[in-house]
């Protein structure tokens, strides 16, 4: 199965062009799977973050969706990858240092699910796009943020990734990609990522401090 995972700050564009990356895959006979995001779901039922331990929750749940699919899917398809967890501990934390084994075993869990995505797709953010959809707490500053702290996290892993404007060609660029795997399995070898892991105290703290600086 090729696992999908499109990155990016709350309202860039990941769950449209989700939708659409699922409805090529169905017209192109491809079998594929939409993950939907836990915490949405969470959020519309009230439910509120109090803590870094949520964020083990939300990442638990999401990737129990991600195992729980059936063997025949080849394309798998989320607009909340794992991954997400590790950057948005640090805004429902009160105070990194009690909360520095949480943030330590979350960084653990980021390393773990690092390589299990495929195909990594970060969303560039149209700024004239932006809106609020009624679950998110983030103004635009802090979604801008976001943004930015998944990618420089990508790249100080050396995690290869596709950076693509959220637009009306962003779904046909990705279903390329997509195609290449399903018809070429060997091209999910050369992904690797490289020798640039952090010691996760230290991977923490630079998050945390990006959050409060």
């Amino acid at each position: 199965m090729i696992l999908v995972g499109l990155l990016g700050g709350p309202s860039v564009g990941k769950s449209t062009v989700a939708a659409g990356l699922f409805h090529q895959c169905k017209i192109a006979g491809i079998k594929s799977a939409l993950i939907q995001e836990f915490v949405r779901e969470e959020l519309n039922k009230g439910w509120c973050l109090n803590g870094v331990s949520d964020q083990f929750r939300i990442l638990m749940k999401q990737r129990e969706r991600e195992f729980m699919l059936p063997d025949e899917i080849e394309v798998a398809i989320t607009d909340s990858p794992t991954l997400l967890s590790f950057v948005y501990a640090p805004r429902s934390a009160f105070n990194l240092a009690q909360d520095y084994h949480n943030m330590v075993a979350l960084y653990e869990e980021f390393l773990k699910d690092l390589m299990r995505y495929d195909l990594i797709i970060i969303l560039e953010r149209n700024p004239e796009h932006f809106e609020d959809d009624g679950t998110r707490r983030e103004s635009e500053t802090q979604c801008n943020e976001i943004d930015t702290q998944l990618e420089t996290l990508l790249q100080l892993h050396r995690r290869p990734y596709l950076k693509l404007a959220s637009d009306e060609t962003t779904v046909e660029i990705i279903m390329g990609k997509i195609r290449e795997l399903v018809n070429d399995d060997d091209s999910l070898d050369n992904v690797g990522v490289g020798n640039g892991l952090l010691h996760p105290w230290g991977c923490s703290k630079w998050l945390w401090n990006r959050h409060k600086g």
